[in-house]
C-alpha cells in the first residue's frame, strides 16, 4: 500500500521554511494556556528540552503525533537548524565523506554517505544506524547548501517507519532557503 502524505501548514526558521507532513507537529516554542491556571506560557526552554533550544537558536523541531505500533518503536522526528553564513562545499565527495565521520560516534555506524540530487542541487546526504536510541534507530542528515549559506536537516526514524522516511523525504524536497 502506498502512503500519500499531505504537508498541512509550513513551519519557518531562521532563513528557511519547511513542510509539516502528515501525523507530525512542530514541537517547543509556542504558546499554550496552562490547563492549571489558563494563562498563557510559552512551551520550549523548560518544557520541551531539546525542541525549546531548537527553536531559541533559530531552527525546527518536527516531531512524529502518533508513531507506528510496532515493537521498542524508535519516534521520528525532523530537525531543521537555522540557515548559516558560510560555503561547506558539501556537495563535493571528498568533502561528504569527510563531513559523514561527524556523525559517526557514539556506537552509531555508517549505512551510507554521498552527494544526493535535491531540488536545490546538489546535496551531501548521510544515513546512520543510531544503535544507542533504539534497535531500529536510524538518523539521516542532508546538508542543505546554496548561496553561500547552509542549514541541516536530520531527520531520526525508525527504519521499519515507512511514513517517516517519507515525511523525511517531503522536507527535503520541499526545503526553501529564503
Amino acid at each position: 500500500m502506498t502512503a500519500i502524505l499531505l504537508a498541512a501548514a509550513t513551519a519557518y526558521g531562521t532563513g528557511f521554511s519547511v513542510p509539516v507532513p502528515a501525523n507530525f507537529e512542530e514541537a517547543g516554542g509556542e504558546e499554550r494556556a496552562s490547563p492549571a491556571t489558563g494563562e498563557a506560557r510559552m512551551r520550549g526552554a523548560s518544557e520541551a528540552g531539546a525542541a525549546g533550544v531548537v527553536k531559541r537558536e533559530g531552527g525546527v523541531l518536527l516531531q512524529q503525533q502518533i508513531p507506528p505500533p510496532l515493537p521498542q518503536v524508535a519516534t521520528a522526528n525532523v530537525i531543521v537548524t537555522a540557515v548559516k553564513p558560510g560555503d561547506l562545499e558539501s556537495a563535493r565527495p571528498a568533502v561528504c565523506e569527510r563531513l559523514s565521520k561527524r556523525w559517526v560516534k557514539d556506537g552509531a555506524t555508517l549505512q551510507k554517505q554521498g552527494v544526493v540530487p535535491t531540488p536545490w542541487g546538489p546535496a551531501c546526504e548521510v544515513i546512520v544506524q543510531a544503535s544507542k536510541k533504539g534497535p531500529n534507530a536510524v538518523l539521516r542528515v542532508t546538508i542543505a547548501a546554496a548561496k553561500g549559506k547552509y542549514s541541516t536537516i536530520t531527520c531520526n526514524y525508525d527504519q521499519r517507519d515507512e511514513a517517516a522516511q517519507q515525511a523525511c523525504d517531503a522536507v527535503v524536497a520541499d526545503f526553501h532557503l529564503d
